[in-house]
């Protein structure tokens, strides 16, 4: 498909490490979008040990809308840059390799961007997936979350709570991305987080609704599911960087960024004990949760939490996350 003159132009940005089952239905997915803007999927190649090399060529001859980049593996937050570097579109989506657009995904964050021009993104939810494609439920819903997503100035909300899950619920402006650092390619994990922070400091989001735009696949070896997802160190790398960062600093007083760093790391501090608590691990629960409570005193999901693990007894609401 060639483009048309005065369209717009989507670029879907595609990291593609060791996703060789999976790359093709991703890159189908975003090409197959039915969007009055003509769409350009850029495809880094991050120094693959499987097959997704060969697949991702194998993408663009069949269709010039697809280009490839190879590049020695670097790291994902590296290879997105890399292909938003790579990109000409007018609009940009992070879209991870193994995740799938659901049909007219693109045509209504495009229309909610076009309704409201002050906006810089537009974004919506995504369901859950396996490995082999099958539905396992919805993505961070706004229930487990404890927020309600909202258009406008989200700043506060996703510095405290990260309720966009992934980039490929997400569709800014380029005139917005550029505003930001892009990723932080130094950061030990949440790279994710760290952009959309930017980007919220940097315009308003548009919400389109709970119908999702994204398959998210849920794969073993996730790195958001794996035991390195996060530490205690990792996480202070990560909270200092967001929190002094330029464009966060330069929208809210030190005041409220100490009050929703506190919030932030209690959440976190929850989630690594809630993580313990799954696999009995009696002892660290209690001490995330002991330090979840003490950044935020008076927090209910932390006092309770913090006695189901000295009373060494697993709640309901977490065996059913846990598949205990």
């Amino acid at each position: 498909m060639k483009p048309v003159a005065g369209r717009p132009t989507i670029s879907v940005l595609v990291p593609a490490y060791n996703v060789a089952p999976y790359l093709a239905d991703t890159v189908h997915s975003a090409l197959a979008q039915e969007v009055p803007a003509d769409v350009e999927v850029v495809v880094v190649e991050d120094g693959a040990t499987d097959d997704t090399a060969a697949v991702a060529d194998a993408l663009a001859a069949e269709d010039p809308r697809v280009k490839v980049v190879h590049q020695p593996n670097a790291r994902v937050a590296a290879a997105r840059n890399r292909a938003y570097r790579e990109s000409r579109g007018d609009y940009a989506m992070w879209l991870d390799g193994d995740g799938v657009l659901r049909p007219g995904a693109l045509a209504r964050l495009l229309a909610a961007l076009d309704a409201t021009p002050d906006a810089g993104s537009a974004y919506g939810t995504a369901r859950l997936m396996d490995e082999q494609g099958g539905d396992i439920g919805q993505a961070g819903d706004a229930k487990s979350y404890f927020v309600k997503r909202t258009s406008g100035d989200i700043l506060t909300t996703i510095l405290s709570t990260n309720f966009i899950i992934n980039g490929g619920i997400v569709l800014s402006r380029r005139e917005t991305v550029e505003k930001t650092d892009l990723y932080d390619e130094s950061l030990p994990c949440s790279e994710d987080w760290h952009i959309t922070c930017q980007l919220a400091a940097a315009g308003d989001f548009v919400f389109i609704g709970d119908d999702p735009v994204l398959d998210y696949r849920v794969r073993s070896n996730s790195l958001s599911r794996g035991g390195d997802y996060g530490t205690e160190q990792r996480y202070h790398v990560v909270l200092d960087n967001i929190f002094s960062h330029r464009l966060v600093t330069g929208r809210l007083p030190a005041g409220e960024l100490t009050r929703l760093r506190r919030r932030r790391w209690s959440d976190m501090m929850r989630r690594l004990g809630t993580r313990q608590l799954s696999i009995r691990d009696w002892p660290s629960a209690t001490r995330y949760f002991a330090r979840s409570l003490a950044a935020q005193p008076g927090n209910a999901r932390s006092a309770i939490l913090l006695a189901c693990s000295i009373l060494r007894w697993i709640p309901a609401p977490v065996r059913r996350r846990t598949g205990l």
